[in-house]
């Protein structure tokens, strides 16, 4: 469930930091960022505690995820479940609270719709892949249809089948937090969330910036701006800059913070760049 989130983004921003820059398989520039140290909320999928199953009867948009443990498990965007009817990545990164069952929603990332086996866990799309994922869900019409038509033609789609981190220490895994780029500027953002039940007015007003990432187009500093002029609306929110590009936002809130803030630019050059990956 999305809650009011405007007042606790600028602190959130303040505590962000970037990691070395590193082209990816689609030419795209992947900024890691990482919270202040200490101050982070876990998110994953713990293997044996957030069991995913289908609908009865199943359903391609949407998977069913029960959390056995006693303590809330954030899913993040992107998160791969594959087996059931289909291989799908999580659209949008959901808080379950302890011992409770949520409907999900999903991407499909495959054209099969038949059953094989049990739905698991399987790792998570790349962050250009997880972008995608963000447009088709921030986007509509014609935009939408696109982002989903470049989600399914990118070659080595096929889901990472390889064994999710252990749960045994009764700790999600982290997810990956990163900014990313092309030739022409920013594109997409996942931010990680922080686990402060509260925030003092003077850090909401006073957060310090990081350093900015050494890539071409915009700083870190720059999309925080973004984000922190985004009139939000409980969970979501869109901004329409001077430069005529627009943005679509969203923030999901924890009983004690920001699970995690995405951005993305409602923009085809993401999805050129997708398409033009030579196979």
């Amino acid at each position: 469930m999305h809650h009011d989130v405007a007042a606790l983004i600028p602190a959130l921003l303040g505590r962000l930091r970037s990691g070395g820059a590193h082209l990816d398989r689609f030419g795209l520039t992947v900024v890691p960022i990482h919270p202040a140290a200490n101050d982070e909320l876990r998110i994953g999928h713990p293997a044996q505690e957030a069991v995913p199953t289908e609908h009865d009867p199943p359903l391609a948009d949407r998977i069913v995820v029960t959390n056995l443990s006693d303590h809330a498990i954030v899913l993040a965007t992107g998160t791969i479940a594959t087996g059931g009817h289909c291989a799908r990545a999580l659209s949008e990164t959901t808080v379950v609270e302890a011992h409770e069952t949520h409907s999900i929603p999903v991407e499909a990332i495959e054209p099969r719709w038949w059953h094989q086996g049990t739905l698991r866990w399987a790792g998570s799309l790349e962050p250009a892949l997880v972008a995608a994922v963000m447009l088709v869900h921030g986007a509509d019409g014609g935009l939408r249809a696109r982002a989903r038509t470049a989600l399914w033609s990118v070659p080595g789609l096929a889901p990472d089948e390889s064994p999710v981190l252990s749960s045994a220490d009764s700790l999600p895994v982290r997810a990956k937090s990163w900014l990313l780029y092309h030739e022409r500027g920013f594109l997409a953002a996942r931010l990680p969330g922080h686990d402060r039940p509260s925030l003092p007015s003077s850090s909401i007003r006073a957060g310090v910036r990081p350093p900015p990432p050494q890539v071409p187009g915009e700083p870190l500093a720059d999309v925080t701006a973004r984000l922190n002029s985004i009139r939000w609306t409980n969970g979501t929110g869109a901004a329409r800059t001077q430069d005529g590009h627009t943005f679509a936002a969203q923030a999901t809130r924890s009983a004690s913070g920001i699970a995690e803030l995405s951005l993305v630019r409602l923009t085809a050059d993401l999805l050129r760049h997708l398409l033009h990956t030579p196979g």
